[in-house]
């Protein structure tokens, strides 16, 4: 007979399984498998698979036939999905999650993220997004969505056979995420020859902010080719931070979370005076500047000159999803129009502070006047 296993991952997340087989390369596979970040004898979310691999050194699991169960009722199906085994960015539900977006005039691209894109564009960045959508019903409804915030969509591939990304996650009664899965196999079709094509619009370009979650040969490609222009970065993961740490000096400017800046620094972060040390050693890796997200405790900021911490207090907070998309929008504005990192750390606050006074994954309440209304009230 087969017993049920039992199986701690770590960082509040647990599982179960009808049977699990050791594989090489520090992976398992699951047989009729369970995955929560709850209490596993009662969760309120549960992941439900057929068949799972965990990748324990890429920081993910990919299931087949796969569902989301709240309370036991199943609310989303799946037949692959991917889904992270360490600090995830808590985004909620995303339509979709792409390989490219791009800012012009100021113009900014950006390979992968769709959400950081619309967020510049509601804060007056000329957005374009260079990336691929499936030939589906959702692939239609974000580029229309997307359209109408202003971005510029007109260079998106569209794939024939595979879907257009998505992204899920389940929010716990604090409005934090309990568990996340996302299928992004179409993310994996970027190719150099891609970035090639979209020449003529990346010369041009003020800023290009990169995601993790594109190909990592084409991430290495742009920063060779392009590093005349500032590049952003979002490490999108601490898993994900790992495939770039090799070329992550060529960034103009980062934005990790606090497990992010350890791993990129070798330092552990423990007080203010480590929190320094890290975002120095970051900086003499050749980025220009670092903004180390910390939550509920705000952001640290550093660029050789100047440095600090800021957290603008009393947030009303509906939904921590979207923040950091936001933050990330507000800082390539601040970049493009702001006289200080500390000027450019306020305004990016805001416009995370606006994302999470939102229900919504992008609020609809952005808006460069409403940022300059919330700092002013602030004063």
């Amino acid at each position: 007979n087969t017993h049920p296993l039992s199986i701690g991952l770590g960082l509040d997340i647990s599982g179960k399984a009808r049977y699990g087989v050791r594989l090489k390369n520090k992976k398992m596979f699951l047989k009729n498998s369970t995955y929560t970040t709850c209490d596993l004898i009662n969760p309120d979310g549960n992941l439900i698979s057929k068949s799972t691999v965990l990748d324990f050194k890429g920081g993910v699991g990919r299931g087949k036939d796969v569902y989301v169960t709240i309370k036991g009722v199943p609310v989303f199906y799946s037949p692959y999905m991917q889904f992270s085994l360490d600090e995830q960015r808590k985004t909620g539900f995303l339509v979709t999650d792409f390989s490219g977006s791009w800012v012009k005039g100021p113009d900014v691209v950006q390979p992968f993220y769709w959400n950081i894109a619309e967020n510049m564009a509601r804060i007056s960045i000329h957005s374009k997004i260079l990336s691929y959508v499936g030939a589906d019903a959702l692939g239609d409804f974000v580029i229309n969505k997307t359209t109408t915030a202003n971005v510029d969509t007109s260079l998106l591939i569209e794939h024939s056979t595979l879907p257009t990304s998505q992204y899920l996650s389940l929010l716990d009664d604090n409005n934090d995420m309990l568990v996340s899965i996302s299928d992004m196999r179409i993310i994996d079709e970027m190719t150099i020859q891609d970035i090639n094509n979209w020449k003529d619009t990346l010369d041009h370009c003020d800023a290009i902010v990169i995601d993790t979650n594109i190909p990592v040969e084409v991430i290495e490609y742009i920063v060779e080719k392009y590093n005349h222009i500032p590049l952003f970065l979002d490490p999108v993961s601490f898993a994900k931070t790992s495939k770039v740490l090799h070329i992550i000096g060529k960034f103009h400017t980062i934005k990790p979370n606090k497990l992010e800046a350890e791993l990129i620094s070798g330092i552990s972060i423990k007080d203010d005076e480590s929190m320094l040390d890290a975002a120095q050693k970051i900086f003499e890796k050749g980025c220009k500047q670092i903004f180390i997200t910390l939550g509920k405790d705000g952001v640290f900021y550093f660029d050789g000159e100047e440095y600090g911490h800021y957290l603008h207090e009393g947030v009303n907070v509906k939904s921590a999803n979207g923040a950091g998309d936001a933050f990330t929008a507000g800082v390539v504005y601040g970049f493009l129009n702001l006289n200080s990192i500390k000027e450019t750390a306020k305004f990016a606050s805001a416009a995370a502070v606006i994302a999470l006074q939102s229900k919504n994954t992008i609020s609809e309440n952005l808006s460069e006047h409403n940022i300059k209304l919330l700092l002013k009230d602030e004063m």
